[in-house]
Order: structure tokens, then C-alpha cells, then sequence
């Protein structure tokens, strides 16, 4: 007998034993030719996945399937073969590239939503919730009365209908629990047949039903039934998911800001309840509001495993890369989301991303928002995508409005570590414990503060931003309003203040008028006393909260600038901007700073010291408090104020040096280009003394103790002006697209403030280039940038976006006051002194009355000498010197002028002035 035959015989005799070996062979063989021989073989991926689908089967049962699958893509790129028959994608080509789009249609179902949504006030005030459940009634009564005709009482009874509980049971363990599914399929065709039964064209989710399925030709009941259980599910489970995350976010310690901001947005675009419809935040929503959902979407999107799809048979190719047919594939939302290659700090809640370009953070300006889909694109995604925002903005907009949250410490759970279960981001440690106080601490103690308060958040905040936009009045201000009771009170003080103004332009002569102003002139000095008093006994009881110091030290500006004691505001802006300079001394000179930081504030020895555009940790003081600052630093130095020494000005011509070195070379919004505007002029103000000429400035700038000595200059001192123009210029080019993109909507806002700018780069670049130049003649040059800048000026008098009265930013008298000393022509001197005194209005610490005045006396001083229709040298005044007092309306003024002989240099004429 050969070998062969021996073998055949002993494989016959031995079949049970033969097949028990064989055993083993199949799965190792299906591996080898998974791993090698494979048509996916040739993409990368972890070996023992691409082997078998049991490591992916394990990981789905365990919950952590989605957290595996970005891990291997930080791993493995923006795709990798997940299992042998699949490749994972996480990219924002993809979502295109594997869906395909259709725009869907939505029936405005208003009513209903709204229903729902005032139901739990009374049912959860005063009490510790868990917030997923309410938030599940909530969707659950929508969802329940669209689709069966009425609602399941969830909300009513506090508590699971009994046939929710049970589908929401089955979900989460549908693989073993086969029970429960028959028993909810006949509670669903229980409710079905009975809506089914109810002839009513009823805005609800059967209508459309009954209405193309009259003899149930198109869908069977049982087609119908089989339908309402996914509706049920899709329509409350995953809007309720997406909520618990957003309130999860919220409550967070570290995202108290977040929450203040939302509240305040939110509580201040809707004074009463009665005003939070549906319509008012779909057609007028509040952009912040959008932004923490979208991004609650993003962090927290109830599907975090992806919709699967299968590459049709012959194969096709995805993102640049060829898949047979068969092959499973998919976007992994939760690792697309998460993944940092897409998303700066991808699991960290912000939803400042979201914003508009120009109140984005740089740090999430190269963000891919478009990565985030939540409900899918193509022509199977979500049709319940309308519903869901609905129902998500109300319920969220409603919340937040009524109730103030509180998390107890045992209470605070991380969303981020819950189990995702078949797909569905739902576990018990997604429930959120939160204390819910009613009623909310009220914005206001009485009716009449009520009214003070509400006319500076609706009129004086537009006022205080004059020609810009202005972050800190908008939101910052307010925010703190809602939090702070000094704040909240200066503010109806200014609110009263402002009113005054308001009443003077509306009743200038009338009896009633004057009486009314008294009333309010009272009102204001005993909130503006109160805000003091409570902000002390807070600091003695609380501690000091610099953030709050220095939103309050810039409502106490404002007051004292516009009650007109400027001496008063000086001493806060002082104390105010030491406050900044010790802040940013303190963390710039830490060790533990970020590499953004370090690269932020490199030159530590002067950025430390004074202060840039930027808040070395701007969650705990904002960039917009820093730059707030910054230009009441310019307002000090129009008038010398300070008074801090030369010394300072040598240090202080630095601030913000390694913000100005990294200035972009064109700028994005006008927003960015007045930061940095700002930033170069302070520091252009802190040169010019340091130049040392009789030329020292041309804004006023005077030393009682010093005066300019005529000397010639240093090679050092011109290249230290050199280098100043060219950053000038630089600024200058980056600014010129914003500014030809604002000219060409000439009453928008935009304009106004881009043509204030442009005249502000004017005067200071005739200043830089003339400080070295001891003539006062050779400004006479400079005839026709004059001409521009006071007929832009007169121009943005009669703009649409022209507020009057007062500004917290300095707008025009400044410049117009420039042009009134130091243009020599009389015709265009005298207009410009004719404007300052055409109207009384107050940017700042400016009051035009009183520049008007000041640059009278002066141009009456220099017309004296005017010889042939020229002022020679020594007839013209180069410096001046000046105290006033707006409240008693007299001042003084005194003007150098440029004599020959050095030693009368030191005698001023002085002239009062009287208005």
C-alpha cells in the first residue's frame, strides 16, 4: 500500500478527530487571508481588527467602540480599515464624498414644541433634578403628541410612561432583549390604530399619513408601526441626549463664563417670559445661543458611531482612495469630531468656535466646522433635523431664562466618560444631578431701577460704543450686570446719567424737562453711591475679584467722565491701568505659560511690565478689558493726566512689543485692525516725549516741571523714528483691504469706524515724521491731509451711525483739535473750531466744548502775529498746558511758543477760558 493510500485510510477511519483539528484552521486561515490576501489588505489598520470583527463586536457590547475608533485614527490618519470589510473615515471630504446631499422640508409644528416646553416650571421649582430624565419628558411629550395624537404625560407625572421606559430598555440592550420589542410593537399599534381612527387634520406626524395612505395602499399598519418606533426614538432620545450634554458643559466649573454669557444673552434679548416664542428665536436668534448648541452638537452628538454605508458592487473610490464592492465604510462622528487635526482643543467645550470670523478666538479661526455634521448630509440624513433645533433652542432658551443651575460637588459627572451603546450615547452616567433655584435672583430690586437699568442695556451701551462694535459693552458688560450687584447698579446710574442727555435733546426749554432731570440727576448720584458702597463691602466679604475691579473701574470712568468730573475719572483710569500692568507682571513672568503665551509676551522685559492687546489668561480677564484699557491710556495722554515720567514713557513706547512684531500682514475685520491700531498708538504717544525736540507732540502733551529743549537728534533717536513709521506703514497696508471693503457701504457702521481710523493714522504719521523737526512751519506741508481730515470728520457728524452725547472711545474732537492748532491755514482752523462748538458732546475724557474753547484761545493767540497772511516761527505755539473744570465750565490754558531765546522758552502766556 503506498503512502497516499495510507493517508486516505487513516482520514476515513478518523473523520470525527479530522474535523475536531480542522477546526482551528478555518478562523486562522479567514485571519491570513484578511491580514495579507485581502482586497483591503494594502490599507493601514490595527492587524488584529483587520483579522476578524471580534475585537469590534467586544468593543461595541463594552460601550467604548467610538472611543476606540479615534484612537486608531490619531493612530492611522484620517482613514484606516477598521474591521475586514470596513474602512473608517474621519475627514470633512468624506461626509460629501460617501453621502450624497438633498435638502429636506419641515411643517412648522410651533405649538405643539411650545406646549411642551412651558409645562415643567411648576413641576421642578425649588427641586434637585436629574436633568436627563426632564429632558427626555420634554422631547418625549413632543415627539409623543406629533406622532400618536397625545402627548405620553411624562412631564405632567414627573416620571417614564411605562411603554417609554421599556423602548428606551430595549435600545440599550436590544441584542438580548427580544421581549420587550413585541411588547412596545403593540403599544405603539395600540396608539397608532387610535390616532389612526381620529379623523383630524391636526398638525402632527400622521396627518401627512392618513392623507397620501388613505386605504393604506402605499404603507401597511404594520409598515406604519414599524416606522413610529423609530420616529419615537429618533425624534426624543437623541434631542434629550444632545441637551444633557449641553447642560453637563454649562454647569462645569471651569465653564461658568460660558454659562454667564448665555444666561445674559439670552435674559437680555428677552425682558419678559411671555416674549420666548418660537418664532422670536428662529427668525432673531441669539448668535451665542446657536454657538453653544452647535457645538453641544459637536462634543455631544447622540450618534457618535456614524451612519455605515457599503461601496455598491465594482467598487468606486472615496477620498482619492478605490474600495471594492462590499467594502462597509462610514464617517465616525465621534472621532472626526474629536480629532485635533480638525479642531483646536477638540474635547474641550467652546463654543466661541462657532462665532462669526470676527469674534472668533485666532486659536479656532482654521477650525473645520463644516467636519461637524450632526445630522448627517445626503439623502438619507435626518429629516428631523428641524424639529431637534427647535425643540433644543426653546427648551435650552426657556431653562436658562427661568431657572439658575447649580451642580452639587457629588453631583458633577464627566459626559465624556459614558458608555455609547449600539450607537446611542446613553448610559447612567450620562444622568446629571442639578439643584434648580427658582425664582432666579431678580436683574433689578424696583420698578424704577428696572427702568434706569433697561435704558443702558437698550440705548447707553450703543451710545458707549460709538463708531465699533464693541464686545465688552455688549455681552461683557452685561454679563456682569447679571451677576454683580455693584456693577448692576452703576449701570443704572450711567443708565439715569444718559438719560439726562436724552431728555435734553428731546425737551431742551421745557419746565416738565427740568423737573424730570433732577429726578433723574438723583437717582443717578444715589445708585452710583450705592454701586461704591456694595462694591467694597464685597471686596471685604468676597475678596478680590480683579475682573470684576476692572469692569467696575470702567463703569466708574464712564460715570465721572459724563457727570464731568474728569479729575475723579483720572485717578480710576490710573489705578485701573496699574491694576492691568501688575496682572499681566504677574503672569507673564510665570514659568508654567503656555508655548502660545511664551510666544505671545517673548520679550519679557518690557511686555511685563506694561501691557499688549492680549490677556495673558483671557478666561479669567478678557482681551477686550485689556484693550479697554489700553485706549484709556491714549485718553490719559492727550492731556498728560498721568503724569508718570519720562521714564515710564521710555519703558512704555514697548507695550505689547511681540504683538506689534507678529502683526499680520493684512487684517481680517476692522475689529482686529482697531486692536492693533490702538496698540501703536499708545505706543506712539509714549515716544513722541521721548524724542526730546521742541516738536515733542502734537496732541496736547505738556510737563509742568519740563520743557522741550530744541537739540539735534541722535542717530539712535532717527532710527528708533524710522522704525516707528515703518510700523506705521505696515499697519497701514494691512488695514487698506478692511478699508476699501468698508467703503463700499458708506452708511454702514463699518465705514464710520474705518474712516476713523484712517484719520487717526493720518495726524499720527504727520506727528512721527515732523517730531524731529524743531519747525513748527514745516507742518504747513501738511495743508491738504488737514483738509481730508476735517471734512471726514464733518462727514461722520451727520453718519447714520453717529451716536452724539457720549462715547467711552474717543471718536473726532480729538482729531478735529489737532487740526485747529496745528493747521495754520485760518479758513480751515476756523471751521474746525466752529464744529467742536456747533453741538456739546463728550468722547472720553474729551469734551468738545472744552477743545473748542482751549483751541480758540490758542488760535486768537497765534492770529495775533499773522503777517501777510503767515504766522512766522516765533508767533506760533508748540506746547500747551491746560486745567479745566466741566461742572463750574472755566479753565485755564498755557502756550509755549517758540522763541528764539531759550531762556523765555519758560514763560507761558496763560489765557482763561470761560464757556
Amino acid at each position: 500500500m503506498g503512502f497516499t493510500a495510507i493517508i486516505a485510510t487513516i482520514l476515513e477511519e478518523n473523520k470525527v478527530i479530522v474535523a475536531f483539528l480542522a477546526l482551528p484552521a478555518y478562523p486562522i486561515s479567514c485571519a491570513i487571508y484578511n491580514i495579507y490576501f485581502h482586497p483591503l489588505a494594502k490599507f493601514p489598520g490595527p492587524k488584529l481588527w483587520t483579522a476578524s470583527r471580534l475585537p469590534f463586536i467586544y468593543y461595541l457590547l463594552t460601550g467604548q467602540l467610538v472611543k476606540k475608533v479615534k484612537e486608531f485614527h490619531e493612530i492611522y490618519g484620517e482613514f484606516y480599515r477598521l474591521a475586514p470589510d470596513e474602512v473608517s473615515f474621519a475627514s470633512e471630504q468624506a461626509w460629501n464624498n460617501i453621502y450624497t446631499f438633498r435638502r429636506g422640508h419641515k411643517r412648522a409644528l410651533r405649538d405643539k414644541i411650545r406646549e411642551a416646553a412651558e409645562r415643567p416650571e411648576n413641576s421642578i421649582r425649588g427641586a434637585r433634578i436629574n436633568i436627563t430624565d426632564w429632558l427626555n419628558f420634554f422631547t418625549m411629550e413632543i415627539i409623543g403628541d406629533l406622532a400618536f395624537g397625545a402627548p405620553f404625560g411624562c412631564l405632567e407625572k414627573g416620571e417614564y410612561h411605562h411603554w417609554v421606559r421599556t423602548l428606551f430598555s430595549y435600545l440599550k440592550g436590544m441584542s438580548i432583549a427580544a421581549a420587550p420589542r413585541f411588547y412596545s410593537t403593540a403599544y405603539a399599534e395600540k396608539m397608532i390604530n387610535r390616532r389612526l381612527d381620529t379623523k383630524s387634520d391636526r398638525p402632527d406626524f400622521m396627518t401627512p399619513f392618513m392623507r397620501n395612505n388613505i386605504n393604506l395602499e402605499n404603507m401597511s399598519r404594520e409598515e406604519i408601526v414599524s416606522s413610529f418606533n423609530f420616529i419615537i426614538v429618533g425624534g426624543s432620545e437623541t434631542s434629550a441626549t444632545v441637551m444633557t450634554g449641553i447642560f453637563n458643559h454649562l454647569t462645569k466649573k471651569k465653564n461658568k463664563r460660558i454659562l454667564d454669557r448665555l444666561c445674559n444673552d439670552i435674559r437680555t434679548k428677552f425682558i419678559e417670559e411671555k416674549d420666548i416664542t418660537l418664532d422670536a428665536i428662529q427668525n432673531t436668534p441669539v448668535p451665542y445661543l446657536e454657538a453653544v448648541i452647535n457645538e453641544g452638537l459637536r462634543i455631544c452628538n447622540p450618534i457618535p458611531s456614524g451612519l455605515p454605508r457599503v461601496v455598491p458592487e465594482g467598487g468606486d473610490e472615496y477620498c482619492g482612495i478605490f474600495l471594492p464592492g462590499g467594502t462597509r465604510l462610514a464617517v465616525r462622528t465621534y472621532a472626526t469630531n474629536r480629532s485635533k487635526n480638525i479642531f483646536a482643543d477638540p474635547d474641550e467645550f467652546v463654543p466661541e468656535r462657532w462665532l462669526p470670523k470676527d469674534q472668533q478666538p485666532k486659536r479656532y479661526a482654521n477650525d473645520q466646522l463644516s467636519a461637524s455634521k450632526p445630522f448627517s448630509v445626503g439623502f438619507h440624513s435626518c429629516l428631523g433635523k428641524p424639529l431637534a433645533w427647535a425643540e433644543i433652542r426653546l427648551a435650552v432658551t426657556r431653562l436658562l431664562w427661568t431657572f439658575e443651575f447649580s451642580v452639587d460637588a457629588e453631583d458633577e459627572v464627566d459626559f465624556d466618560k459614558q458608555e455609547l451603546v449600539v450607537g446611542l450615547a446613553a448610559s447612567k452616567t450620562a444622568r446629571i444631578n442639578i439643584r434648580v433655584l427658582r425664582p432666579r435672583t431678580p436683574i433689578v430690586e424696583t420698578e424704577q431701577e428696572y427702568r434706569y437699568f433697561c435704558f443702558f442695556t437698550e440705548n447707553t451701551t450703543r451710545r458707549l460704543c460709538g463708531f465699533f462694535e464693541s464686545k465688552l459693552w455688549s455681552h461683557l458688560m452685561l454679563q456682569a450686570g447679571e451677576q454683580e450687584r455693584p456693577i448692576r447698579h452703576a449701570m443704572s446710574a450711567i443708565g439715569a446719567l444718559d438719560l439726562i442727555l436724552h431728555t435734553k435733546e428731546q425737551k431742551p426749554h421745557s419746565l416738565v424737562t427740568r423737573s424730570t432731570i433732577e429726578d433723574h440727576h438723583i437717582f443717578a448720584i444715589k445708585q452710583y453711591d450705592k454701586a461704591v458702597k456694595l462694591m467694597k463691602t464685597d471686596i471685604a466679604e468676597r475678596g478680590h475679584s480683579l475682573r470684576t475691579a476692572l469692569l467696575f473701574c470702567l463703569l466708574i470712568v464712564c460715570f465721572e467722565n459724563l457727570y464731568g468730573t474728569q479729575q475723579s475719572a483720572t485717578v480710576h483710569i490710573i489705578a485701573g491701568i496699574r491694576l492691568i500692568e501688575a496682572y499681566h507682571h504677574d503672569h507673564t513672568s510665570r514659568s508654567d505659560k503656555s508655548p502660545l503665551q511664551k510666544a505671545e509676551e517673548s520679550n519679557a522685559s518690557t511686555d511685563s511690565v506694561t501691557f499688549g492687546i492680549a490677556s495673558p489668561v483671557p478666561s479669567d480677564v478678557e482681551d477686550e478689558i485689556y484693550q479697554a484699557f489700553g485706549l484709556l491710556e491714549i485718553a490719559s495722554l492727550s492731556f498728560n493726566v498721568e503724569g508718570r515720567g519720562m521714564a515710564y514713557h521710555m519703558l512704555a513706547k514697548d507695550s505689547g512689543s511681540s504683538c506689534a512684531k507678529n502683526m499680520p500682514s493684512r487684517f481680517v475685520s476692522l475689529l482686529e485692525a482697531k486692536a492693533y491700531w490702538d496698540l501703536i498708538m499708545r505706543r506712539l504717544l509714549h515716544l513722541l516725549p521721548t524724542l526730546n525736540t521742541a516738536q515733542a507732540t502734537m496732541r496736547g502733551y505738556e510737563d509742568d516741571n519740563e520743557t522741550a529743549v530744541i537739540m539735534k537728534p541722535s542717530s539712535a533717536v532717527v532710527e528708533e523714528q524710522e522704525r516707528y513709521l515703518a510700523e506705521l506703514i505696515s499697519w497701514h497696508e494691512a488695514f487698506t483691504p478692511v478699508l476699501q471693503k468698508c467703503r463700499l457701504f458708506p452708511s454702514s457702521r463699518d465705514f464710520a469706524g474705518a474712516t476713523i481710523l484712517k484719520l487717526r493714522w493720518i495726524l499720527c504719521r504727520i506727528a512721527i515724521n515732523s517730531a524731529l523737526i524743531p519747525s513748527q512751519v514745516a507742518l504747513d506741508q501738511y495743508l491738504e491731509d488737514f483738509r481730508e481730515v476735517l471734512n471726514s470728520a464733518k462727514d461722520l457728524m451727520s453718519h447714520p451711525a453717529w451716536t452724539g452725547n457720549f462715547t467711552f472711545d474717543s471718536g473726532i474732537i480729538s482729531q478735529i483739535y489737532v487740526v485747529a492748532l496745528k493747521c495754520r491755514n485760518f479758513p480751515i482752523r476756523s471751521e474746525a473750531i466752529s464744529l467742536l462748538l456747533s453741538k456739546s458732546w463728550r468722547e472720553g475724557v474729551w469734551d468738545s466744548a472744552v477743545a473748542g474753547n482751549i483751541a480758540k484761545a490758542i488760535v486768537s493767540l497765534e492770529e495775533e502775529g499773522r503777517k501777510a497772511g503767515f504766522i512766522p516761527e516765533s508767533k506760533r505755539v508748540y506746547q500747551t498746558s491746560m486745567r479745566f473744570d466741566l461742572q463750574k465750565r472755566i479753565g485755564t490754558v498755557k502756550c509755549f511758543r517758540s522763541i528764539s531765546n531759550p531762556s523765555e522758552r519758560c514763560y507761558p502766556i496763560t489765557k482763561s477760558i470761560k464757556w
